[in-house]
């Protein structure tokens, strides 16, 4: 049975007082305080709220611990303010069907949202007028909200937001760096959106294809058990684009 939340009694923990919160139990760090310990429990149970499609129920808990966090750390302008928005756009996008894409709409805001929050944390490059500094954090927020654009099926936002991660990986740790292989398949899954793009797209998919596999070799030896899933994904694609 689902024991319903009580946000009222939850919050009654930020209520104790300087003295309990600064004890040798509770450090006044935001991140010792129990009413933190509280949201990470809560931001769980949500994951899993959402995993099972309760997206209502989800999104409920994670703007609470969203305005909870606020008043934790005495601003919006934190990194578990841009997770928390990222999580309700991952929980739209599950709940996206055939039927509806109304909770797409709502994804592509909490995922700007989440991307707009950490541009503004990590500041810009040196020197730089406009560019954003790269971030592994940023990429991964780019992530969310190419996978909403490939949902709406809208193909130009949707190649340029996982453009964008991808780059930023590649700025970071170089173009034969095992994690960009996540940000090259993004790639792939983005010209497999429709059969006229992936005609125009079929040549720099295998590229990217050709490449991914040998990053996995180069990484995990060619008697790894490792590879077998890279091997999978690198014929799957082969066959998808007519080459196997």
């Amino acid at each position: 049975m689902n024991t319903p939340i009580d946000f009222d009694l939850i919050e009654q923990l930020w209520q104790l007082n300087q003295a309990q919160i600064e004890s040798d139990d509770f450090l006044s760090s935001p991140k010792s305080h129990p009413f933190y310990r509280v949201l990470q429990t809560l931001t769980m149970i949500a994951e899993v709220k959402a995993f099972k499609l309760q997206t209502e129920e989800a999104v409920k808990i994670y703007e609470f611990v969203k305005s909870s966090m606020i008043k934790v750390y005495r601003t919006d302008q934190n990194m578990q303010v841009s997770n928390l928005d990222q999580l309700i756009a991952e929980a739209y996008i599950k709940q996206s069907n055939e039927r509806t894409s109304k909770p797409l709409v709502k994804a592509v805001d909490h995922a700007k949202r989440s991307i707009s929050l950490v541009e503004k944390i990590i500041g810009k490059k040196a020197g730089a007028d406009s560019e954003v500094k790269d971030n592994y954090l940023l990429a991964q927020r780019l992530q969310t909200l190419g996978d909403v654009y490939r949902e709406t099926e809208d193909e130009e936002e949707c190649e340029k937001t996982f453009l964008r991660g991808q780059i930023m990986i590649g700025n970071m740790f170089g173009d034969r760096h095992p994690c960009i292989m996540a940000f090259n398949t993004n790639l792939v899954t983005c010209y497999s959106m429709n059969t006229k793009l992936k005609e125009a797209k079929k040549g720099i998919m295998s590229q990217i294809m050709e490449k991914n596999f040998e990053i996995a070799k180069a990484t995990y030896g060619i008697e790894s058990i490792h590879l077998l899933y890279h091997l999978s994904c690198y014929l799957i694609n082969k066959i998808a684009i007519g080459e196997v």
